[in-house]
């Protein structure tokens, strides 16, 4: 029995997915939207784009496993001057917390990621310009210091 391949992903090695939308808002004076897909490898991708999920501003596509202190998440820039901080997490992830000297701790929730997307959770923080060197934590619901990535 013969299969006809034509149009099917699965087919052609391609393991691509339609972008999915986890989150969004608006800062300096422009809408964002952090969105999560697969590339051609199979990669887990995230992407932040504009409000309409066209234009993109930052983003990275797989390496997410990481030993604590490294740098699994994506540090890029967003809307105006704003810099943002993304990446998955693990199940065991309850925040993420940034430190910057001078500067009041920001921390975000860790939320839940779409089934079959290859991590359990993500997390996404704005900042109001790129100007602090921020350090970014995971921390587990007890407030213990977990890892950044997905491993």
């Amino acid at each position: 029995m013969a299969v006809a391949c034509a149009g099917l992903v699965g087919c052609s090695g391609d393991r691509s997915t339609e972008p999915v939308a986890l989150a969004s808002g608006v800062v300096d004076g422009g809408g964002w939207t952090l969105v999560a897909f697969r590339n051609e490898a199979g990669e887990l991708c995230l992407d932040l784009r504009d409000a309409a999920m066209k234009r993109s501003y930052s983003g990275g596509c797989g390496g997410w496993a990481a030993e604590p202190g490294s740098g699994a998440y994506v540090d890029g820039t967003g809307p105006g001057v704003t810099e943002f901080a993304y990446g998955p997490l693990r199940e065991t992830v309850g925040s993420v917390e940034a430190s910057a000297a001078g500067r009041d701790p920001v921390v975000v929730p860790a939320r839940a990621m779409p089934g079959g997307s290859g991590a359990a959770k993500f997390f996404v923080m704005a900042f109001p310009d790129a100007a602090t060197d921020w350090t970014y934590t995971a921390r587990n619901a007890a407030g213990g210091v977990d890892r950044l990535g997905t491993r």
